[in-house]
């Protein structure tokens, strides 16, 4: 058991005034839980039981111990709680493995959970959900065609949904399609909204609803969402890295640098390019590119967004030949794979090619980019905003210009 000392500090860096600690154990299909809640002012256990359970039964275990708690808290609750279809616990443990291979960026292993999910439960809208999400990223951060991954996901969602109308994560799964994709930003801040309405405590969906606040201009909103998922989920690095990254664009260099150090400190991955991007935006050019080098390293999953610093660094920092030479590379890849248009404008920005990044920008925008929404917030184009065409294709986008 952890020492009341550990529970104290734990509760400290949450802002809670009750902790509840537990460990399960599994044979077979027979599940052992211990819980207990502890109160971290002095330590005094509120409640403490173990549960000796078959597997099928582990619904019905998880009901019992919310309630238990609930007593002994003495909550009663104002509301309904939502009631949604229980999936079988085989399924829910496939549903599970997805989403942890979500949050670790492995795609292929992660849908493939949710389908062996599937397989077992066609009504499972919990996996759907995360398939949903699952083909997002795909398009977002791994480098996808969007046509190819945004309406896989879009199908997803509404599956979700049509089987259970009340699963904020459906909800939400459907907010990140519309906002990265459909750029319906209306329809997609009702889902965002209702995803959180609907489990105020879904971190994810807080933390993609700041980004959509960020991309929107609404910069206190975003960092307040992104803040609050990080209350929800502090051991996050991704959610960690994330709120550097808002810190970032909305130029508050200092603090995106201290939030990333404090990513690293969890997750060395987070080393590369998170890192990098925030040196070159305070004029540390030679570190940046040290960071952008271990980017690009297959272990670190950074993959052309990290190509892609590394280039803009070389062009910030004077070395063009450098960045002339990822551009050909990425260029060349791109006839026989899917290369975001984005990327490469990013690039011709950096390298002061002003006409040919508002024609790469216009090929973003045809392919439906994702990375599209963040066109206003970004400060590598900053250079491109006093040009009308920049005006242009911010308005088709359905962005807000904002004053820098």
């Amino acid at each position: 058991m952890r020492d009341y000392a550990d529970v104290s500090e734990i509760a400290q860096k949450l802002n809670v005034r009750n902790v509840l600690e537990g460990s399960l154990r599994r044979d077979g299909n027979r599940l052992r839980i211990s819980a207990q809640l502890i109160d971290t002012r002095n330590g005094f256990h509120l409640w403490s039981e173990t549960y000796d359970r078959e597997l099928q039964d582990l619904f019905a275990m998880q009901d019992e111990i919310t309630r238990a708690i609930v007593n002994a808290l003495k909550i009663k609750l104002a509301v309904a709680l939502p009631m949604h279809k229980k999936p079988n616990p085989e399924g829910y443990e496939l549903d599970l493995k997805g989403r942890y291979f979500v949050n670790r960026r492995e795609m292929k292993r992660a849908i493939d959970y949710f389908q062996q999910a599937l397989a077992k439960d066609p009504t499972d809208a919990l996996a759907y959900a995360g398939l949903s999400e699952a083909h997002v990223v795909e398009a977002v951060r791994l480098g996808s065609a969007p046509r190819d991954t945004m309406p896989k996901a879009k199908e997803a969602a509404l599956h979700a949904l049509a089987i259970d109308d009340a699963l904020s994560e459906a909800h939400a799964s459907l907010a990140y399609v519309t906002f990265f994709y459909d750029w319906d930003w209306p329809a997609a801040e009702r889902e965002f909204k209702r995803a959180i309405e609907l489990n105020p405590n879904n971190a994810d969906a807080s933390h993609w609803y700041s980004h959509y606040l960020m991309a929107q201009g609404r910069i206190e909103e975003s960092l307040t969402q992104s803040k609050r998922a990080l209350e929800l989920s502090p051991f996050d690095a991704l959610i960690n890295s994330h709120l550097g990254w808002h810190y970032l664009y909305a130029r508050q260099y200092d603090q995106a640098l201290d939030q990333i150090q404090k990513t690293i400190e969890m997750d060395k991955r987070f080393e590369g390019t998170w890192l990098g991007l925030i040196l070159e935006q305070k004029g540390k050019y030679a570190e940046a590119i040290a960071a952008f080098q271990k980017g690009v390293q297959p272990s670190s999953g950074g993959g052309s967004f990290a190509t892609t610093g590394l280039a803009h660094a070389y062009a910030a920092s004077g070395n063009r030949e450098a960045a002339q030479r990822i551009l050909a590379e990425l260029q060349e890849q791109s006839k026989s794979n899917y290369v975001s248009s984005f990327n490469i404008a990013v690039i011709h920005a950096g390298l002061g090619q002003m006409d040919q990044a508002f024609a790469w920008l216009e090929k973003a925008y045809e392919e439906r980019s994702a990375e599209l929404v963040t066109l206003t917030t970004e400060p590598r184009f900053d250079t491109l905003r006093p040009d009308p065409r920049f005006t242009n294709l911010a308005r088709r986008v359905g962005l807000v210009l904002q004053k820098r």
